[in-house]
């Protein structure tokens, strides 16, 4: 059961059957039953073009599942307790941005509670008036995960979030969302080569078929 709410109960987020995922007609992988429940970490690996991106967005919506049916939790479903952490950054230097209004971008509307965003940028390891554009690599992807638990998810949704970075980059970002799983937290995470970290199970994709493995 999620604490990230108290008065209200929470068992399955996310909740697969028989789903196959694919685009333009194309079948990547068929046959996944898979519940997300609070709390979880799920890493979701695969060759690449095997279609694990793809599967993220299926389960999100963004796609049509190509079979099966994908039940989302109203928090899910409307993006309210929804965090996604993308591959590449879409931001352009243009004015000054320090690295706490960067994050209180995550917010709705760009403001909110900036409490969250000040433990958010102090769990990846960052300085809240540093220059956004002054980070490196790597601690700009601190600073995107940092946005998005700045929102509190319930879900956190990472796309191959490591590729790049360094060691010590890799373990901010695995302890700022490790500490949050005791809260509900679920994470699903796509990486070629997960780091050592928690987790609850794995979606594998292969020769066009799912695999659930959970711990």
């Amino acid at each position: 059961m999620s604490t990230l709410h108290a008065d209200i109960e929470v068992r399955e987020l996310i909740t697969c059957a028989a789903v196959a995922v694919g685009r333009a007609g194309r079948v990547f992988a068929s046959g996944l039953d898979w519940t997300v429940r609070p709390g979880e970490w799920w890493w979701i690996e695969g060759a690449n073009g095997s279609g694990k991106t793809t599967l993220l967005a299926t389960v999100l919506g963004e796609l049509p599942a190509l079979a099966g049916s994908i039940t989302l939790h109203p928090w899910i479903s409307d993006g309210g307790m929804l965090a996604t952490v993308a591959q590449l950054d879409e931001l352009q230097p243009t004015l000054p941005l320090a690295v706490e209004e960067y994050v209180a971008l995550g917010l709705p509307g760009g403001r909110g509670d900036r409490a969250s965003v000040l433990v958010a940028v102090a769990d990846v390891g960052l300085e809240p008036g540093r220059s956004y554009w002054a980070l490196s690599g790597g601690q700009r992807q601190r600073a995107r995960i940092a946005r998005a638990l700045a929102r509190r998810p319930a879900l956190l949704v990472l796309d191959e979030p490591f590729n790049h970075l360094d060691g010590e980059s890799v373990a901010a970002c695995l302890r700022a969302c490790e500490r949050r799983r005791a809260d509900g937290l679920a994470v699903l995470c796509v990486a070629h080569r997960p780091p050592g970290a928690a987790a609850t199970g794995r979606v594998l994709l292969g020769d066009g078929r799912f695999s659930v493995e959970s711990s």
